[in-house]
């Protein structure tokens, strides 16, 4: 069974999702999620989208990544990883 956003946050602050699984049919993630698909630190991922590297959606309150920005910026990471180390 596939938790939606809310969900998977009420998970994560009880302690029992390490992390987070997201469905094939999600067109956005939150921040935390996108930088835990990417490999990157939470505030690095904040940074990416404060100076406009990576598109957001505001939802309310909620800050979320569409997922093929996230797609594009793992693959530019994992290529910029694989030459340089």
């Amino acid at each position: 069974m596939l938790l939606g956003v809310r969900g998977l946050t009420a998970l994560n602050r009880l302690g029992f999702a390490e992390t987070a699984v997201i469905s094939e049919h999600q067109i956005a993630v939150s921040v935390e999620q996108a930088a835990e698909i990417v490999r990157v630190s939470r505030s690095y991922m904040y940074a990416l989208a404060r100076y406009g590297a990576v598109r957001t959606l505001r939802i309310g309150r909620l800050l979320r990544i569409p997922m093929g920005d996230v797609d594009s910026l793992r693959r530019e990471i994992a290529r910029w990883r694989k030459y340089n180390g």
